[in-house]
């Protein structure tokens, strides 16, 4: 990958070291991914990369870790970033127990903030704030930014227990009109995915993502 704009980036998603590490690793590394994937904070020409957010906890679990641009755009932009199992979606996920076809999208909420939405997941998506624990729902919006950074520690992608994400956000002002722009841009364009036969239960999902579900309370 070329050198990254960091106003071009949305988030990183780093492995998160404990139960979840190894499968977000092989995740990581998946050849569906590539798109995404950057090898190594030393890299030659990888300066753009996710700083260390707290000095006493090890940032770099994995010196490779996963961005997604603005510019790569999203096979489905009404939905977002999905994420899953399926073969057609924008993140790959291994075929591990408690993974949907299309588990999650990585997307935004109307003041054009970034969360995570699960997509009517079977067993439903977790994000912890803080090492907070957090309740595993389905069909709901999680919150990036605001007080769920609380301390300065990221948020936590928890897919699976065994299967967890790092949520690496750019420094930014989520007011500037450059950047709304870029999430204007990033939603606006209509496109639907193809090419797939679909579970019935798996398309529904996809095709009908809530539109206002509550957000959590960090």
């Amino acid at each position: 990958m070329a050198e990254i704009d960091p106003s071009d980036v949305i988030l990183w998603l780093l492995p998160h070291r404990g139960e979840g590490f190894e499968c977000a690793r092989f995740a990581t590394f998946m050849p569906q991914n590539r798109s995404h994937f950057v090898a190594g904070y030393n890299a030659p020409g990888q300066r753009d990369h996710p700083r260390a957010l707290a000095d006493d906890e090890p940032f770099y679990e994995s010196p490779d870790y996963l961005v997604f641009l603005f510019s790569h755009g999203a096979k489905k932009p009404s939905v977002g970033l999905v994420g899953g199992r399926a073969i057609d979606v924008d993140f790959s996920l291994p075929a591990q127990p408690g993974v949907s076809k299309y588990h999650f999208a990585i997307t935004f909420d109307d003041q054009n903030l970034p969360i995570i939405r699960d997509l009517g997941s079977r067993y439903g998506t977790q994000v912890t704030y803080d090492e907070e624990k957090g309740e595993r729902l389905s069909n709901f919006d999680w919150p990036l930014v605001g007080p769920s950074k609380t301390f300065g520690r990221p948020p936590i992608l928890n897919i699976t227990d065994r299967l967890q994400f790092k949520v690496v956000l750019p420094d930014r002002d989520y007011t500037c009109p450059e950047y709304i722009e870029k999430v204007n841009k990033f939603r606006g364009v209509k496109e639907e995915l193809r090419g797939v036969k679909e579970e019935p239960e798996d398309s529904a999902r996809l095709s009908h993502v809530p539109e206002r579900p509550k957000h959590s309370a960090p």
